[in-house]
């Protein structure tokens, strides 16, 4: 997991680089799905280092709960991405789930 958070932080570093090359870095930091990479890496990295500790409190147990809600998150925008069938369903589905906050 360590290893493949490391490709995934320097995929993003390699982003950063990119928008401030353009002069646009700020982009960059004003989008939130660059964000949500970021946690999702800082998430992966805490909670391989909970599980090389083997540590078994509560803590550990939310924190794996957050980091894969957060990578659960990644997969539908990566699928939302390239699957244009999936990403009629995931619009569907995010429009429903707007609507019902609205609505409570």
């Amino acid at each position: 997991m360590m290893i493949c958070a490391t490709l995934f932080f320097l995929q993003e570093v390699y982003q950063l680089y990119r928008f401030a090359k353009t002069n646009a870095a700020i982009a960059y930091w004003l989008d939130v799905w660059n964000w949500i990479d970021l946690t999702t890496v800082a998430l992966v990295v805490a909670s391989s280092i909970g599980f090389l500790n083997a540590d078994e409190s509560i803590h550990m147990d939310r924190l794996l709960m957050a980091t894969g809600c957060f990578q659960f998150i990644l997969l539908v925008s990566y699928l939302k991405k390239t699957f244009f069938p999936f990403s009629k369903f995931v619009h569907g589905i995010i429009q429903v789930s707007l609507s019902k906050e609205c609505v409570m």
